[in-house]
């Protein structure tokens, strides 16, 4: 629900109940739009009805400036957004094949369920035909799986397959639609009398402001900068890639436990784990930040109070490092510093020093560094066995929970 979520509008709890809700009301306007009469859906193929053309176009052209000046504004970053890879000769047979069905059957899934919800009994029984062709498909699928992953293209955009500029196609798109718009209600019209028909909803409005507005949106986005408006000291995606792939963003388990038993003020152990694990086990002193909350825009400034030193660490850890790099990556790219990994994660740790009364003692005594690094870790692990206690609960210090941010106003 970016960029509600994020921006503390309403509470990440919330998804679902509203996902419930927007579903409810898109099925009503779909209902009300007569999506749930097979005969108007079919129109598109007959010529006297293109609503289906308009509504396809009209979503395409609302959801594409949507994300373009939410990705500039940086209320969302479209660089994260997932894009379902093309294979281009699958596509286009289930697309023939779902273009042969909606056909045949005048529904596609989502407005067969509208249809089926009002009591349509012909989109019951096209349901059924959708579970019918899932069982078919799950039992064929090892004789044609070859075919299902081949002519893979990856994540691929239609402007960079055309090799012109996101603003350019934008634009181009905007204006293909408002053509589609003005020649499919004169195909309508003709359709319409030739058939002698008047199907409901298909009276013409005044479209000339909105067509105007949608022309003034596509050039500004022309001239929209291809990056993202970047929030306040946020890093780039290259950079972060090449941060990621060094080592530099990790700190060893010896110097986590040579911090820890110094008691350094200026170090500070975030468990990103969820809290049921934390509370099992956990390092002392840590606090808990579970990897679902990290990006909440509170716990961000709980995390990076105005007052903290320029000189503390802050580390991250989880059980092998895994959750910690994707919340080093989140706070990393948005510019914040003095964040590290655990590296090898809590294992490692338990592994390199809690559990080091096994290994034996180097036998050379021209290896001083080795040895020192025996002598750190022996004390290191009789110093956590001393503090068992601590070290299980992690002194029981789960971050603070925030109430969520009430929006006020509006209608």
């Amino acid at each position: 629900m970016g960029p509600l979520v994020p921006f503390e509008i309403i509470g990440s709890e919330f998804n679902y109940i509203i996902a419930i809700v927007l579903g409810f009301f898109f099925g009503y306007i779909l209902e009300q739009a007569g999506f749930s009469s097979s005969r108007k859906l079919v129109g598109v193929f007959y010529g006297y009805d293109l609503v289906v053309l308009k509504v396809f176009f009209t979503a395409a052209i609302t959801a594409m400036i949507g994300i373009i000046f939410f990705d500039y504004f940086g209320w969302v970053d479209a660089s994260f957004l997932y894009v379902n890879p093309t294979f281009l000769w699958p596509a286009i047979v289930g697309g023939a094949i779902m273009g042969v069905g909606f056909l045949l059957g005048g529904f596609c899934p989502g407005t067969s369920i509208t249809a089926a919800t009002i009591g349509r009994i012909d989109a019951m029984v096209f349901i059924a035909g959708i579970l019918l062709g899932v069982f078919i498909w799950g039992e064929s699928y090892p004789a044609i799986e070859s075919f299902y992953k081949s002519s893979a293209f990856g994540g691929i955009k239609v402007y960079d397959s055309l090799g012109i500029s996101r603003g350019f196609f934008a634009l181009l798109l905007i204006i293909i639609a408002l053509l589609a718009f003005g020649i499919g209600e004169y195909i309508e019209k003709n359709r319409m009398n030739k058939l002698k028909l008047d199907v409901t909803g298909n009276r013409q409005a005044k479209t000339g402001m909105a067509a105007f507005v949608l022309v003034a949106l596509g050039v500004i986005i022309l001239f929209i900068p291809a990056n993202r408006q970047a929030r306040i000291n946020e890093i780039s995606a290259k950079q972060l890639l090449t941060e990621l792939n060094s080592d530099e963003h990790y700190i060893t388990p010896d110097e986590v436990a040579f911090r820890i038993m110094d008691r350094d003020d200026e170090f500070r152990l975030i468990d990103v784990r969820p809290s049921e694990e934390y509370r099992e086990f956990s390092l002392p002193k840590a606090v808990n930040v579970p990897l679902e909350n990290i990006a909440n825009r509170q716990m961000i400034d709980f995390l990076n109070p105005e007052d903290e030193s320029e000189e503390m660490i802050k580390v991250f850890y989880s059980n092998s490092g895994m959750l910690a790099d994707k919340a080093w990556m989140i706070y990393k790219r948005l510019g914040y510093k003095n964040f590290y990994v655990l590296k090898g994660g809590l294992n490692n740790m338990v592994e390199t020093i809690f559990h080091y009364d096994d290994k034996p003692k180097p036998v050379n005594p021209l290896y001083k560094e080795a040895l020192d690094t025996y002598r750190f870790r022996k004390n290191a692990s009789e110093y956590f066995r001393g503090m068992e206690r601590e070290v299980k609960t992690g002194g029981n210090k789960s971050a603070p929970k925030f109430e969520v941010i009430q929006v006020e106003g509006g209608c």
